[in-house]
């Protein structure tokens, strides 16, 4: 799973954000990577959230949004 901004996203407004329920649901999707935007988006309950993707054997990465 990849959690972006949109190109136009006014992100003052609408960040991206994930939390420890995108990490139960990528688990029952049977995803085994989240890719987050670095610096772009929220990880809510960071500690938690990492806790359970170790948990449930995730790997939490963060990428580069920008175009080269």
């Amino acid at each position: 799973m990849v959690k972006v901004s949109k190109p136009q996203q006014d992100l003052r407004f609408d960040v991206p954000a994930v939390g420890v329920d995108t990490v139960e649901l990528l688990h029952e999707l049977k995803g085994v990577v989240l890719a987050v935007e670095a610096g772009k988006t929220i990880l809510l309950e960071k500690e938690e959230l990492l806790k359970e993707a170790n948990r449930r054997g995730i790997v939490v990465v963060a990428v580069s949004g920008e175009k080269k």
